[in-house]
């Protein structure tokens, strides 16, 4: 039997200043989650 193995890709961003960094993560959570099962977004942001 040839099973395949799951996909799996561990996505960083970064940025300063402005909320660009935080919608492309939801593009990207969204865009992954029309294709695969499971998709985890965990935004971190603070005002400093």
């Amino acid at each position: 039997m040839n099973q395949k193995k799951p996909f799996r890709a561990d996505v960083t961003m970064a940025g300063v200043g402005g909320k660009g960094v935080l919608l492309a993560g939801q593009v990207l959570a969204r865009a992954a989650s029309t294709r695969h099962k499971y998709v985890t977004y965990l935004p971190s942001y603070s005002a400093s």
